[in-house]
């Protein structure tokens, strides 16, 4: 629950929002509904146990979405949220960007974290 800086997201943030991104972008991909509370993804407060729980939980979660995958799921037009419909690939390739830039934010966290004196 550390920040490097008061409106800083702590690395619990970090992991809560980006699994909420993949789910919710996953299950609209799929077609599945979905509700999300973006907002409170960025005041949560968890210990370590808890974060490895909800990766386990979006591991198994991924599994299952994606076991069903179809090619009319990457090419149709699917609705995320309140953004416009896009082909669910478009929705696959900017979520990964998406994560990889809470995953280089986590890092950096626990460097400057790790670097405490």
């Amino acid at each position: 629950n550390w920040r490097p800086l008061p409106k800083a997201n702590s690395i619990a943030v970090l992991v809560t929002h980006s699994l909420g991104s993949e789910r919710e972008m996953l299950r609209s991909v799929r077609l599945v509904a979905t509700e999300r509370d973006r907002e409170a993804e960025f005041s949560v407060e968890a210990e370590a146990g808890d974060l490895l729980a909800l990766l386990d939980q979006a591991d198994r979660e991924v599994d299952e979405l994606l076991g069903g995958l179809t090619a009319e799921d990457l090419t149709k037009n699917r609705p995320r949220g309140d953004n416009e419909p896009k082909p669910g690939l478009y929705w696959l390739i900017t979520n990964y960007g998406h994560a990889r830039e809470h995953l280089a934010q986590i890092e950096l966290t626990k460097q400057l974290y790790d670097s405490r004196t």
